[in-house]
């Protein structure tokens, strides 16, 4: 993972990234943090807005958080690009549904980076094609096992590419 920010504080940077980021989500996660243990004055008070929080409201206390804890919030290509990263694993772990995951990072990550070439596959799989565009186009009960092959190749790249 980036740094030291776990899989619920990357999905909601995400989200953030994408302006699809609510008070509420803001909210939720201060009291899943300090539920697993974490703890800081802002994020004691972020937990204790009140349900139906304006996004505005919230996020000076997050971001005040996130400081305290000493969490240093990547580049927003790197984010998103990690985001990659923590769906091809849940893909291969099974702990995500493949259209769901297909469309997270379609709409999350694809989509604000402008389609960048090396994501391809992923697009292509979310279009209902195989990764490369071989033919003929994959059944849909196939494209799962498409995804986990796909995702297991990604990976392998990423890792590749980290350790040069």
């Amino acid at each position: 993972m980036t740094n030291n920010i776990s899989l619920d504080l990357l999905t909601l940077l995400v989200l953030r990234a994408n302006n699809a980021l609510t008070g509420d989500d803001l909210v939720a996660w201060a009291l899943r943090a300090l539920e697993a243990g974490t703890e800081s004055p802002n994020l004691i008070t972020l937990a204790g807005l009140p349900t139906r929080s304006c996004r505005a409201d919230a996020e000076p206390y997050f971001e005040r958080a996130l400081q305290e804890l000493k969490i240093a919030v990547p580049s927003t290509e790197l984010l998103l690009r990690q985001y990659v990263v923590s769906v091809a694993e849940q893909i291969i772990d099974e702990r995500i549904e493949v259209r769901l995951a297909l469309e997270e990072i379609h709409r999350y990550v694809i989509n604000p980076l402008n389609h960048p070439e090396d994501l391809s596959g992923w697009c292509y799989l979310w279009e209902g094609n195989s990764p490369d565009l071989s033919y003929p186009p994959p059944s849909q009960s196939s494209i799962a096992k498409l995804a986990k092959e796909h995702a297991v190749r990604y990976l392998s790249q990423v890792k590749q590419h980290n350790d040069e």
